[in-house]
């Protein structure tokens, strides 16, 4: 069974004359679980339905008398502490025409009840279809038309990487003009630059800053140990100073994360009563040490 949608959230306003409000997400709060976004996975894609729409649900005049006051969870965990985690805007930066982090904004006009289906995706089939091969499940948005003249769609909750796109079920053929790309990443400031004499590092180097840069999502996305939902990333505070010793002789950080290391251990075996040791060889010589 899924887990119940849940909200934790504090606006802090300043306004001009220096003074603040805090609000902060209580039993005060409306409700709706109805409305135009029908379904959104962030890796997935969104779905939305433009004749469910709920003109002017953010202003003061709506009338709300069919919306539900919020309940009011528990806390899991009463003694943790919340803290706000600040970065810097996501934006829409240079375009580029290679693969990268977009939002792509649609001004299209078609039946009422007509649904397009939008698909993004890296590379191409032979016959100039789009190939998801490489995003792993079928990924895409779709949008119901209202019917109510030309209408702007821009996707909200989703995180696509992609160079191409592939429309289909329109009533018509559509025009490039009918779309727009943005490319999105945290905007922050350069730190560093780089330039070689050898002009296939600086292009090596370009290849590996945009890949960096496309992945900047307020947290690095492609991040295994952030991202990625295996368990045995969590080996990577033994493992990432001990390959570090191996390969440069470092030993500063396997005394620096050795408490990390123990603490690390001693609730592994909390959690298991076996604890295997692995050596795995590579060209018959010890390459690490894996807990399993």
């Amino acid at each position: 069974m899924p887990h119940p949608m849940k909200l934790i959230a504090q606006l802090q306003l300043i306004y001009t004359n220096e003074s603040n409000q805090t609000i902060v997400s209580d039993s005060n709060w409306l409700t709706t679980v109805t409305g135009s976004l029908l379904e959104s996975g962030w890796y997935d894609g969104e779905e939305y339905d433009a004749r469910k729409e709920l003109p002017g649900w953010d202003t003061p005049s709506y009338h709300h008398s069919t919306w539900k006051m919020a309940d009011v969870s528990s806390i899991p965990n009463p003694n943790a502490k919340c803290r706000a985690q600040e970065f810097s805007a996501i934006e829409s930066v240079e375009d580029i025409n290679a693969i990268a982090v977009r939002d792509q904004e649609f001004t299209m006009k078609d039946a009422r009840s007509t649904t397009a289906t939008v698909r993004p995706a890296e590379i191409l089939q032979q016959d100039g279809t789009i190939n998801q091969i490489t995003e792993g499940t079928p990924i895409y948005d779709r949008h119901t038309f209202s019917g109510n003249g030309t209408e702007k769609y821009i996707p909200t909750f989703r995180y696509h990487g992609f160079r191409y796109v592939q429309v289909e079920n329109l009533t018509y053929a559509p025009q490039m003009t009918d779309m727009k790309s943005y490319t999105l990443r945290v905007n922050n400031d350069v730190s560093g630059t780089f330039n070689s004499s050898i002009e296939l590092l600086n292009r090596i180097h370009a290849i590996v800053n945009r890949a960096v840069q496309i992945n900047m999502q307020s947290v690095f996305t492609d991040c295994p140990h952030r991202e990625k939902d295996e368990p045995n990333w969590g080996n990577s505070v033994i493992l990432s100073p001990l390959y570090l010793y191996q390969s440069y002789g470092e030993r500063a950080l396997l005394e620096e994360f050795y408490p990390n290391v123990a603490v690390f251990l001693n609730y592994l075996t909390t959690r298991t009563k076996i604890i295997l040791f692995h050596i795995k060889v590579v060209r018959n010589k010890p390459h690490s040490t894996i807990v399993v």
